[in-house]
Protein backbone atom coordinates (compact mmCIF):
# COMPACT_ATOMS: atom_id res chain seq x y z
CA UNK A 1 0.00 0.00 0.00
CA UNK A 2 2.75 2.48 0.52
CA UNK A 3 4.19 1.85 -3.05
CA UNK A 4 0.75 2.66 -4.55
CA UNK A 5 0.53 5.87 -2.17
CA UNK A 6 3.67 7.00 -3.62
CA UNK A 7 2.97 6.15 -6.73
CA UNK A 8 -0.03 8.66 -6.77
CA UNK A 9 1.49 11.34 -4.24
CA UNK A 10 4.70 11.35 -6.91
CA UNK A 11 1.76 11.66 -9.93
CA UNK A 12 -0.21 14.08 -8.04
CA UNK A 13 3.28 16.64 -7.50
CA UNK A 14 3.75 16.41 -10.82
CA UNK A 15 0.57 17.78 -11.72
CA UNK A 16 1.58 20.74 -9.30
CA UNK A 17 -1.60 19.64 -7.26
CA UNK A 18 -2.16 20.55 -3.39
CA UNK A 19 -3.27 17.47 -1.34
CA UNK A 20 -6.26 19.40 0.04
CA UNK A 21 -7.47 20.53 -3.47
CA UNK A 22 -6.87 16.96 -5.18
CA UNK A 23 -8.75 15.34 -2.35
CA UNK A 24 -11.48 17.60 -2.62
CA UNK A 25 -11.48 17.06 -6.50
CA UNK A 26 -11.79 13.54 -6.22
CA UNK A 27 -14.39 13.94 -3.55
CA UNK A 28 -12.65 12.31 -0.88
CA UNK A 29 -12.21 13.72 2.55
CA UNK A 30 -8.85 15.56 3.21
CA UNK A 31 -7.47 13.03 5.71
CA UNK A 32 -9.10 9.96 4.31
CA UNK A 33 -6.91 10.97 1.28
CA UNK A 34 -3.73 11.93 3.02
CA UNK A 35 -3.71 8.46 4.40
CA UNK A 36 -3.78 6.72 0.97
CA UNK A 37 -0.90 9.24 0.21
CA UNK A 38 0.78 7.27 3.17
CA UNK A 39 -0.14 3.44 2.38
CA UNK A 40 -2.11 3.35 5.47
CA UNK A 41 -5.45 2.67 4.28
CA UNK A 42 -6.22 -0.55 1.60
CA UNK A 43 -7.13 1.35 -1.88
CA UNK A 44 -10.21 -0.17 -3.37
CA UNK A 45 -10.49 -0.59 -6.82
CA UNK A 46 -13.46 2.31 -7.18
CA UNK A 47 -10.95 4.95 -5.05
CA UNK A 48 -8.14 3.91 -7.44
CA UNK A 49 -10.26 4.35 -10.48
CA UNK A 50 -11.46 7.74 -9.24
CA UNK A 51 -7.63 9.11 -8.69
CA UNK A 52 -6.67 7.89 -11.91
CA UNK A 53 -9.04 9.73 -13.58
CA UNK A 54 -8.30 12.57 -11.80
CA UNK A 55 -5.03 12.19 -12.69
CA UNK A 56 -5.67 11.99 -16.33
CA UNK A 57 -3.42 8.66 -15.96
CA UNK A 58 -4.43 4.54 -16.54
CA UNK A 59 -4.46 2.99 -13.38
CA UNK A 60 -2.84 0.47 -14.61
CA UNK A 61 0.26 3.00 -14.88
CA UNK A 62 -0.18 3.83 -10.94
CA UNK A 63 0.07 0.27 -10.21
CA UNK A 64 3.23 -0.53 -12.52
CA UNK A 65 4.41 2.49 -11.11
CA UNK A 66 4.06 0.91 -7.61
CA UNK A 67 5.85 -2.20 -8.81
CA UNK A 68 8.79 0.05 -9.61
CA UNK A 69 9.00 1.47 -6.45
CA UNK A 70 8.88 -1.97 -4.99
CA UNK A 71 11.40 -3.39 -7.14
CA UNK A 72 14.24 -0.84 -6.17
CA UNK A 73 13.18 -1.01 -2.87
CA UNK A 74 14.73 -4.70 -3.05
CA UNK A 75 17.68 -3.50 -4.42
Amino acid sequence: MLAIGQAIRARREELGLTQDGFANEVGFDRSYYGHIERGNYNLTLTALLRIAVALDVPAGDLLVDAQELCRAERQ
